[in-house]
């Protein structure tokens, strides 16, 4: 049975055939032709409206800028100081990420010489190091660049923990390290140490939040944890871990402060944002070191209302997040010292020649359970 074909028009098709496609009305063809139109034109329009938008943030950012730059020179006016944070130059173009995003030149010296010096001389012992630091420490300090912790200490690779922030703060992620490195890699000791020149004493924290809300559009979540000298921060982190119920050891705590400022050396910490920045030589906890040393708080008038110890189930019941008032360390006493050449604590002005280690705050002068 053969199907139906063009010469067979005006007759019905054969079963199984198809019928002939109809002829397109002319008016269908217009409103076709019509929809493409309208469709191209709002596309285009579209495109135009998205350029517009662009070009008007581009220009509320480049605004957003100047005001800016004048609000940095008030500060630099208020303060009397050169800010040190860098300008964002007027013609700047905010984007989501930058094009191409690479590896910068001093990433790119560092791998260079890892490729070329390190590696084909790297210690067979290095690779044999145990994950549990040999010293059983671990020791919380500030990012800064100009602090070295293994010269300062003289410790060898494997033998403490390192947490570093920006000023050395115990902060909920430093007590999320202090927990990992007690409970699963066995440390006992901490040391939290600050250092005299730090950029953390440069800046208010209300002062550089309402910056960076003026740069990015958003009010930083976290907290900046400024602090107007070194010894304030180190009394406020002995009491955060003292008070953590997520530290496991607590009678191991060491805090200080370590002079990094060589007189004369005026851009040591120059103050910004409202800050009050330092002046050399160090004056830590009443007494003038010199570059190198540190200055110990005396841990001995931290002094708990309760024995610190593993919290009772009643004390976790009452307060699981993290902190629990009933166990809280006030701090009575601003004692401050540092290590004579025998191993003695030499203390401040206050305390003049040297106190027994073993001597404690008088009873009558304690805070009672």
């Amino acid at each position: 049975m053969s199907a139906w074909s063009p010469g067979q028009l005006g007759t019905e098709p054969l079963t199984g055939g198809s019928p002939p496609p109809a002829a397109a009305d002319p008016d269908t063809k217009e409103a076709i032709k019509m929809t493409m139109l309208g469709i191209i034109l709002v596309l285009a329009a579209i495109a135009v409206g998205f350029s517009i938008a662009s070009w008007s943030r581009d220009q509320t950012e480049i605004d957003k800028l100047k005001r800016l730059e004048k609000w940095v020179a008030k500060i630099e006016e208020d303060v009397n100081a050169p800010c040190i944070v860098p300008r964002v130059p007027i013609d700047f173009q905010f984007s989501a990420f930058p094009s191409p995003i690479e590896c910068g030149p001093s990433a790119e010296e560092f791998l260079t010489y890892n490729r070329d010096v390190y590696v084909p001389s790297f210690p067979p012992e290095e690779g044999q190091l145990s994950i549990f630091p040999a010293k059983k420490t671990l020791l919380v300090t500030c990012m800064d660049a100009r602090v070295n912790p293994k010269d300062i200490f003289g410790y060898e690779n494997g033998a403490i923990h390192v947490v570093r922030n920006a000023g050395g703060v115990i902060t909920d992620d430093a007590i999320r390290s202090i927990a990992i490195s007690q409970y699963i890699l066995a440390t006992e000791e901490i040391i939290i140490m600050h250092h005299y020149a730090c950029g953390m004493t440069t800046f208010v924290d209300d002062v550089f939040s309402n910056f960076l809300l003026n740069v990015t559009g958003q009010r930083p979540e976290f907290k900046l944890e400024a602090f107007p000298v070194a010894e304030s921060d180190v009394i406020q982190s002995v009491r955060r871990v003292l008070n953590n119920v997520f530290v496991r050891v607590k009678n191991q705590i060491c805090g200080c402060v370590y002079c990094d400022v060589d007189f004369p050396n005026p851009l040591a910490a120059p103050p910004t944002f409202g800050g009050a920045g330092t002046t050399p030589p160090c004056n830590i906890g009443g007494m003038n070191l010199t570059a190198g040393e540190i200055a110990c708080l005396d841990i001995a008038d931290m002094i708990p209302t309760v024995p610190v110890g593993p919290p009772s189930p009643k004390e976790l019941a009452e307060k699981a997040s993290g902190e629990i008032p009933l166990r809280d360390a006030t701090y009575i006493q601003n004692s401050w010292y540092k290590v004579g050449p025998k191993g003695e604590k030499l203390y401040q002005a206050d305390y003049p020649g040297v106190r027994d280690p073993n001597d404690r705050i008088p009873a009558s002068r304690r805070i009672q359970s």
